[in-house]
């Protein structure tokens, strides 16, 4: 994460000041790289299962 989006992060925030910063961005609450990182991995063992309803219920 830091090697390729953090220096996009700071271009940025220093473009609209006061819209956040990069440490809320990476690290923050709600849709936080690290929020969304965490909302995956946890759901992950679930995906194909919600995959598998899907194609059964739409055939």
């Amino acid at each position: 994460m830091n090697n390729s989006y953090v220096p996009l992060l700071e271009q940025f925030f220093a473009r609209y000041p006061g819209s956040g910063s990069v440490a809320e961005s990476v690290s923050g609450g709600y849709a936080s790289y690290q929020c969304i990182k965490d909302f995956l991995a946890r759901r992950a063992e679930n995906i194909q299962t919600m995959l598998d309803w899907a194609e059964d219920y739409y055939k």
